[in-house]
């Protein structure tokens, strides 16, 4: 909550008479950091390409073993790089797998970071609301409608991450 307070307080220093101008989306970034969000771009570009290299390095190795003699231009691959292609193919995918993995714990760990940030400047703002807007609106009330705007935040992360890394995908 302190490190949503204090962003969001230099973001009311930076626009102090227009609320337009005020930017809810820079103090969740702020919060996860801009670092955590490119690497978590490129750890997700790096498992979805890494599921092309075994059928590549498969097919290459198949190529280069079973040459029919007409072919000429194309040369067997020496023992070394068979070994190595191979290996390849084997360890590729556990690397993929652990890559995976840090990249979903990434992303669920920024979105902790935004739910709890703006949980607790949600609960903060309702606690210190005057008698009057407390009457109209629940606290309840005012609750699950900011519960439904921090899940709605939390699934714009993940939708932008996955749409920078999509059409990567796609050329590939």
């Amino acid at each position: 909550y302190n490190k949503f307070n204090n962003i969001w307080k230099l973001e009311k220093d930076k626009y102090p008479n227009n609320i337009e101008k005020r930017s809810l989306k820079n103090s969740l970034i702020g919060i996860v950091g801009n670092k955590r969000i490119f690497f978590s771009i490129f750890a997700t570009l790096l498992a979805y390409l890494g599921g092309y290299c075994v059928p590549l390095l498969s097919r290459s190795i198949l190529e280069s073993q079973n040459l029919p003699e007409s072919s000429k231009s194309i040369k067997k691959l020496n023992n070394t790089y068979l070994y190595l292609f191979i290996m390849l193919t084997l360890f590729i995918p556990l690397i993929v797998a652990v890559i995976k993995t840090q990249k979903d714990s990434l992303i669920n760990l920024m979105n902790i970071q935004m739910e709890s940030g703006l949980k607790l400047a949600v609960h903060h703002k309702i606690l210190t609301m005057g008698s009057v807007a407390q009457r109209i609106h629940s606290i309840g009330d005012i609750t699950n409608m900011f519960n439904k705007d921090i899940g709605l935040a939390v699934n714009v992360l993940e939708s932008f991450v996955l749409l920078i890394v999509t059409p990567i995908q796609i050329i590939v």
